[in-house]
């Protein structure tokens, strides 16, 4: 509720193949940088990146008919941040808006124009695996 510039990094560069990211602040950036920085680069449609874990969504992925990382492409590393991008450019992400991280268990990724954007297609997509019969 009170967050200031201490509680931020703010991610200056990055290289996703070689596994850098340069960031300024007294806190280290996220371990996902490299795949927010991917999803970046893959469009400049993608304006804001949100990963969450979202249980319901993640099980339910493929049958909800959402795109999906790699299971080998672990949380955290160049791997997964690759497998977004590839997701973007030559997946459904880019019209779904919603993917579930194969290698990084609960792990959700939804993109977005906006905040607004992104939270809406997550929130949509997780009433979707909610009000399934599963």
């Amino acid at each position: 509720a009170h967050l200031t510039l201490r509680e931020y990094a703010l991610v200056e560069s990055w290289d996703v193949e070689g596994n850098r990211v340069a960031s300024a602040g007294l806190v280290p950036p996220s371990s996902e940088s490299l795949t927010h920085a991917a999803l970046y680069d893959a469009s400049p449609a993608v304006r804001v990146v949100l990963h969450v874990d979202a249980p319901d969504l993640w099980r339910h992925a493929r049958a909800l008919g959402l795109p999906v990382t790699h299971a080998d492409a672990a949380n955290g590393t160049p791997a997964m941040a690759l497998e977004a991008r590839r997701l973007y450019r030559e997946g459904t992400f880019a019209s779904t808006r919603v993917a579930a991280m194969g290698g990084h268990e609960d792990g959700v990724l939804a993109i977005g124009g906006s905040a607004e954007e992104a939270g809406t297609a997550l929130v949509a997509q997780l009433a979707r695996a909610r009000a399934a019969a599963w």
